[in-house]
């Protein structure tokens, strides 16, 4: 049987989810994206998700929309790659009272969420592959981005250890230092930017 593989990329509107997408597509694959925007990516294989997975709402929509897709494709295998963050000064969070439960949603419990479902509706049907972009930062301390370390560190373990639950699955971590992106040359890692940034 022809190995037929759809990937789903969340954060794919900038930095490496963006990039990740355009190679993903140079090579024909089947790809879903997604964020809470709209994107100008037009391809026959892409299939782009606006929904905002900091929400209940958001994370279902996406879900439905997903499982729709994957009856329309009738793939092989079914590759998820966690990518989307909020990327945000702390100590600015704090100072503007923005609530940090937003972020742990976005970070945390959305990829468990996304991730529980796929394995669930995977049963019998397709293999299942839990990719998790993570990050250096979990292991030093960086200046502004001690939220953004624990939300990473926290998925890092899910992912590290949820093929042990589920040996018929592939999970991996991949971890990223800084990359050539336009978001990463945005970005100020020394200091805390006064700007938010999703990836």
């Amino acid at each position: 049987m022809e190995n037929k593989q759809l990937i789903i990329v969340t954060g794919s509107s900038r930095g490496l989810g963006s990039e990740l997408v355009k190679q993903l597509l140079r090579k024909k694959l089947s790809t879903i994206g997604n964020s809470r925007g709209e994107v100008d990516t037009q391809y026959e294989k892409y299939f782009h998700i606006k929904a905002d997975l900091g929400t209940d709402e958001g994370v279902a929509f996406f879900l439905s929309e997903v499982e729709n897709r994957i009856k329309i494709e009738n793939p092989t295998e079914v590759i998820f790659i966690n990518n989307a963050l909020n990327m945000q000064c702390y100590k600015e969070k704090i100072e503007q009272r923005d609530l940090t439960g937003k972020n742990l949603f976005l970070g945390v419990i959305a990829p468990v969420k996304i991730s529980e479902f796929l394995i669930e509706i995977s049963n019998n049907h397709f293999k299942l592959t839990l990719l998790n972009i993570s990050s250096r930062i979990t292991e030093t301390f960086i200046g502004g981005l001690t939220l953004y370390g624990t939300i990473k560190s926290g998925t890092k373990y899910f992912f590290e250890k949820i093929s042990q639950e589920f040996p018929s699955i592939t999970s991996k971590n991949i971890e990223v230092g800084p990359m050539d992106t336009q978001m990463q040359q945005d970005l100020c890692l020394e200091e805390c930017n006064p700007k938010s940034h999703s990836f």
